[in-house]
């Protein structure tokens, strides 16, 4: 991939419209609806994977849309990792462990081409990162830090589609798939248009991405209401709450937090609501097939 490749040509000195950039949106946005489509398999099992895996990608999207700190992130991914890896060897899904290895060590090379880990690496052994034993990776490596970890998220995707029991392409699906890839789409541009400066000279670029980011959360809303919608109060209750959740994910957080202080608070918010989502999200599901298999034995 050139590495000069953007969505916006007619814009300079944005790193975050790089095509390598987008796209790393656009995996996790792919990843998230891997994991979505397994968490509502009727099977029970992959539950708490599904689960973790909507906690991943999220986190992905939350960290590429530079809503954490970079020194921040690291620590989430990999206590999800860890966890998603646990789950998988006892599920015995070497397939997706393999790809989850493979993901993480891709991104790992790159990284070290990544100035903050210049920083972090002298500051803890004492000299520059380029008089170490790992120089010679860093010259061969460094240069390619986007697309190794354009590759890292989409081999994670990959795990996830290999652990879990999706049928995206199912029959009757057509409208639900065609309002997921807009979905994708739509956020995936916003975003990056929404890291613009807030200022005068980008106003309307900023707005075409809020508008954008709108439109690809309400398409998403759409496509859940439209899988979900007629089965009961409780599944529609379900749908609305994705939509606020992905509202502020998506649209609010990307629009307002630009200021310069805006990382070290936004990574702290996103602690307990993200592994409270955890409990939540097996939680529901869990008492939801429970309802449902208790409606099917009671039906004569």
């Amino acid at each position: 991939m050139d590495e000069r490749a953007t969505i916006a040509p007619f814009i300079g000195g944005s790193g975050e419209l790089m095509l390598s950039e987008v796209v790393s949106l656009v995996a996790n946005l792919v990843g998230l609806l891997i994991a979505y489509q397994g968490y509502i398999n009727r099977d029970g099992r992959q539950v708490r994977v599904a689960s973790l895996f909507i906690l991943f990608f999220t986190i992905g999207l939350i960290s590429e849309s530079n809503l954490m700190r970079d020194d921040i992130r690291p620590q989430f991914l990999l206590i999800l990792l860890i966890w998603i890896s646990i789950e998988l060897i006892l599920e015995r899904s070497l397939a997706a462990i393999g790809l989850i290895a493979l993901g993480i060590f891709l991104p790992a090379i790159g990284q070290l081409g990544d100035h903050t880990t210049h920083i972090q690496f002298e500051n803890m052994f004492g000299k520059p990162l380029s008089e170490s034993v790992l120089a010679p990776w860093v010259d061969r490596f460094g240069a390619l830090e986007e697309p190794f970890e354009l590759a890292g998220w989409l081999l994670f995707a990959a795990a996830a589609a290999a652990a879990l029991k999706t049928h995206i392409l199912a029959e009757g699906r057509a409208r639900f798939m065609a309002l997921a890839v807009l979905a994708i789409a739509a956020i995936a541009i916003g975003n990056s248009f929404l890291h613009l400066r807030d200022d005068n000279e980008f106003e309307s670029f900023r707005k075409l991405g809020f508008f954008c980011s709108v439109a690809g959360v309400a398409s998403a809303g759409a496509a859940v209401l439209l899988q979900h919608g007629r089965r009961d109060m409780l599944a529609r209750a379900y749908c609305l709450l994705f939509v606020v959740v992905a509202y502020w994910i998506a649209v609010y957080a990307p629009a307002v937090y630009r200021h310069e202080h805006s990382k070290t608070m936004s990574s702290w918010i996103w602690i307990f609501p993200v592994f409270a989502g955890y409990y939540t999200l097996v939680s529901c599901r869990r008492s939801y097939l429970r309802a449902a298999s208790t409606r099917v034995h009671e039906t004569p």
